[in-house]
Order: C-alpha cells, then structure tokens, then sequence
C-alpha cells in the first residue's frame, strides 16, 4: 500500500512540474450529428449525370453536394 501511495504521489508531483505536451482529447461526435440531422436549406438538387437527388457533404475545400449513389456516379455541385 504505501508503494502504491509513493507511485501516485510521484506521478502527480511529475504532473506539477511539467506542462502537458497534448490537449486532452475531445469528442465532437454527438455535435456533428445532430448538425448532419438537421435539413438541409431550401430545395434539394438532382444529381447531373444521374438525376438522382444529392446528399449535403463536407470536405477539407468546404462544404458541397455530392450524388446519393457515391460511388457508382460521381456527379458533384457547389
């Protein structure tokens, strides 16, 4: 027991001295999908090659619509 005592107590003294190097790790997950839930504004657009209705997507450029029947067709819009 007092090992275990000695150990904790090294450890939090560690902690005090230095700086954390890494952010504590977030989850965002339940904020993106009640954002992906949500309807999309105004009239949904149909796909230009396939004339299938598009789905609302993101990517690293922002955000864009991509076709319903990824990735068979890849008919994309602004």
């Amino acid at each position: 027991m007092a090992k275990m005592n000695w150990e904790r107590e090294r450890i939090e003294t560690r902690d005090r001295k230095q700086p954390r190097k890494y952010k504590p790790f977030k989850h965002h997950r339940h904020k993106q999908k009640q954002k992906q839930n949500a309807p999309p504004p105004g009239p949904v657009p149909t796909c230009p090659n396939c004339k299938s209705p598009m789905v609302r997507r993101t990517s690293e450029f922002g955000p864009f619509w991509g076709c319903h029947q990824f990735p068979r067709c890849r008919g994309t819009r602004k």
